[in-house]
């Protein structure tokens, strides 16, 4: 018979075993001595176990940066007893995002998982761990990486994804709310093309009210403007010189002074 494999969780951040050698002390910058643990077990002494991943870690390192792991370990919860966290539910790349964040490396959203997603997307599920386990400053840096993504990305398929999983993971003065309503409101004609963006407009229905209290906010004092392409008016600021927008109604691309203003 056959014998059963059982799955086998992956170290991610220790290299492969080698035969032990003395190694002499090296004085280096505390920043890079702390960012050489994350590739190293030594003197680890807390585990943080994912679907399918784990991570050798520092309880000094952790839980100095994060409220949630501060508490848990402050108070002796039983899930402590043996030093390993399981967190089945989260994204193992977001939490190797925010391991990496522990560890003194600039969040940047990149991924070391060949079966990776989209940056938006990696950004959303980061912003979501970062919320969870209390650290505020990655919050602030994903948003400020996720504003970014999106001004750009906007059109990509995972646009209406992104948009439910911030509306379904997040608590309601979420920054990342905020700028896909402003994204979806400058680009909303062309959104309104696909099938996936009209879905998430009846599925998700905080997305909708706020893109409507948005709208409205914005209806007063605003130039008006007509596309020589499809013919249609909107109101919308006034743009910076050279700065690109888009007609909400059929997405044709202008500059300033490419329309005609009403």
């Amino acid at each position: 018979m056959e014998e059963k494999k059982e799955d086998v969780l992956i170290n991610t951040n220790e290299a492969p075993e080698e035969e032990e050698e003395e190694e002499d002390f090296e004085e280096c910058d505390l920043t890079v001595g702390i960012q050489e643990q994350f590739y190293s077990s030594r003197f680890s002494d807390m585990t943080i176990v994912t679907r399918f991943r784990e991570f050798k870690v520092h309880r000094v390192v952790v839980c100095g940066q994060s409220a949630y792991f501060f508490r848990l370990f402050k108070g002796n919860r039983t899930e402590t007893a043996d030093n390993i966290i399981r967190l089945p539910d989260d994204d193992p790349r977001a939490v190797e995002a925010m391991v990496h964040y522990f560890y003194g490396f600039e969040y940047e959203g990149k991924q070391s998982d060949p079966d990776s997603i989209s940056e938006m997307l990696l950004h959303v599920r980061t912003y979501h761990v970062a919320e969870k386990y209390g650290i505020p400053r990655l919050k602030e840096e994903v948003a400020g990486n996720f504003e970014e993504s999106v001004e750009y990305c906007w059109d990509d398929d995972d646009f209406p994804t992104a948009i439910s999983e911030i509306y379904t993971g997040t608590v309601e003065d979420c920054e990342l709310r905020n700028i896909v309503v402003e994204i979806a409101h400058d680009h909303l004609g062309a959104l309104n093309k696909k099938e996936a963006f009209v879905r998430v407009m009846t599925e998700v229905p905080g997305f909708s009210a706020d893109l409507v209290q948005y709208m409205a906010s914005r209806s007063d004092g605003l130039e008006v403007r007509n596309c020589s392409q499809c013919h249609h008016d909107w109101k919308m600021d006034q743009p910076e010189q050279n700065q690109p927008f888009w007609c909400p109604f059929c997405g044709k691309k202008w500059h300033f002074g490419n329309t005609d203003l009403l």
